[in-house]
């Protein structure tokens, strides 16, 4: 740009034309006026104010903010993708926000970061924060001593720079963008480019953003707000029940309809939902289930056109029969669906659950109920043992190894922590096992009913307990030691082997079903 300078004003020596001549003066930038260009404001200028007419200009004013911020964001992205660098948008913007508290206390307009100035100090390779001070500066001088020294500047060096800077981003955003952009979002570009070009700029925006905001509508309703969709026999609660228990949740299991949510829902979203719960009641070669559970924990947010298609699933459900389950709704979540009219404090047709695994629980023991199985219906300890290992002879030689507990509702059974030096068998009552977090409070992680085994694992590897557990009733249990098991082994290798055959049966039997419901999860 100095040698352009350089070279024009040679050009006018070797042609003999002075800076005063009429001709060369239509070559120069200006006329600009002379002296300083600030005039300080003084408390005196306010008595000269029209108030009424900058009232009057109220919507104008409030049209600048809202430009001058869209601008300023628009040119931060352009920014950042001209430079390939990242920028802290918070910054920037309290840095513009200073800047305009600044300018405005001297009589300067609103301003924003400038996308042609940025990009073309970057192209020059002036990266340095000595560019700003310099830009700086000029305008300072300008401001101070006047413009006088701009009219030296030839208008063919602004008009360059300014063609450059246009052709460069016509080439970058019209040109290369057909190679990296899909189809959908280039038509978008070229959309935007008219409209600037024959409207203004703001209209460009509007439009972009308006046409935007539609296509990601119609690409976001397209989502699956399905993430998972499970039945009772792929998916089980954290509730640990005897080995005929599972099984029969295992044979109904279709009977819990299971679907896990994801996302913002809207009126998109929300009526594929219901299409597919119309198709999995409308499917033949599959039992009708008597519970629909809606899991909301990975959703973020739905509108009330959502509430209203959930009232719609909800009477479709009433109509079918089926108890509908909400697990997992934040506070926000419930308020719409309370203000929507999505309550029923009776539970007999919608009812709410904390998480997905107490909605789950509560299904499981409803299903065991309508079939009237229940804990005392799997026999004795003595009995469960005489089926598992060779007769009624080994179970008894085996419960000789065995001290019985009773306990009362609450008692630390296992310490988190501690050695694992025991397992125990629960013959009547519960316990739950749980996650203490240091500061007070703890996580459920298991509930073990009768019939279960507890802290066997601790045990076969020898590792401190992971977690806590405690009796959730007054409960009878039987205690066998690592000791125990050294002199079962020692004094009757049979009975023992027959043990580690059991706890490996019961152990495989988790697995399966944790990998039947891995395998649901991934599909």
């Amino acid at each position: 740009m100095l040698a352009a300078v350089v070279l024009f004003y040679a050009w006018l020596a070797i042609m003999g034309r002075p800076v005063t001549d009429g001709g060369v003066r239509e070559l120069l930038s200006g006329p600009f006026p002379q002296g300083a260009l600030w005039k300080p404001l003084t408390l005196a200028m306010l008595g000269q104010v029209n108030w009424h007419l900058v009232l009057g200009q109220a919507s104008q004013v409030g049209m600048i903010l809202i430009i001058s911020v869209i601008s300023l964001l628009l040119n931060a992205g352009g920014i950042e993708l001209a430079t390939r660098q990242d920028m802290d948008l918070n910054q920037e913007l309290r840095a513009a926000g200073l800047a305009n508290l600044a300018a405005g206390l001297l009589g300067g307009p609103a301003g924003y970061h400038y996308l042609g100035d940025s990009v073309l100090a970057h192209k020059m390779g002036a990266q340095s924060r000595a560019t700003v001070v310099i830009a700086s500066l000029m305008c300072a001088l300008v401001l101070f001593l006047g413009a006088s020294i701009l009219s030296f500047i030839p208008k063919l060096l602004v008009g360059g720079l300014l063609l450059f800077l246009g052709l460069s981003f016509l080439v970058e955003w019209v040109y290369d963008a057909w190679f990296k952009l899909p189809h959908i979002d280039y038509s978008l570009v070229l959309v935007i480019l008219g409209v600037v070009g024959a409207f203004g700029f703001l209209q460009g925006v509007g439009v972009g953003m308006g046409i935007a905001l539609l296509l990601f509508v119609v690409k976001y309703s397209r989502v699956n707000v399905r993430k998972h969709v499970l039945t009772g026999a792929n998916y089980h609660s954290t509730v640990d029940r005897p080995l005929a228990h599972r099984q029969l949740l295992r044979e109904k299991g279709e009977r819990l309809y299971i679907l896990q949510l994801q996302g913002f829902i809207f009126f998109g979203t929300a009526q594929a939902l219901l299409d597919s719960i119309r198709d999995r009641l409308a499917e033949g070669s599959l039992p009708r289930p008597d519970y629909l559970i809606l899991d909301f924990r990975r959703v973020t947010g739905f509108d009330s056109s959502a509430v209203s298609i959930f009232l719609r699933i909800k009477q479709l459900s009433e109509a079918a029969s089926i108890l509908l389950i909400f697990t997992q709704l934040s506070a926000e979540m419930q308020r719409h669906l309370d203000q929507g009219g999505m309550s029923n404090p009776a539970g007999d047709v919608f009812c709410t659950f904390p998480n997905l695994d107490y909605g789950v629980e509560w299904c499981e023991d409803r299903i065991l109920a309508d079939e009237k199985l229940t804990c005392a219906d799997r026999g004795s300890l003595h009995d469960q043992l005489a089926n598992a290992f060779s007769g009624h002879g080994q179970a008894e030689r085996f419960m000789s190894y065995l001290e019985r507990m009773d306990l009362p509702a609450g008692y630390q059974l296992i310490q988190q922590g501690e050695p694992s030096d025991s397992l125990y068998f629960i013959d009547s009552g519960s316990a739950t096992a749980q996650l203490e977090l240091g500061d007070g409070r703890s996580i459920r992680l298991r509930t073990m009913l009768c019939g279960t085994v507890v802290g066997e694992v601790g045990v076969y590897l020898g590792h401190m307990r992971t977690a806590s557990v405690v009796t959730a009733e007054p409960s009878t249990l039987y205690c066998l030691s690592t000791s125990a098991i050294g002199r079962m082994e020692v004094e009757e290798p049979e009975v023992a082997s027959a043990l580690h055959r059991w706890i490996a049966r019961l152990m495989a039997d988790r697995l399966s079903e944790n990998n039947t419901t891995l395998v649901a999860v991934l599909d």
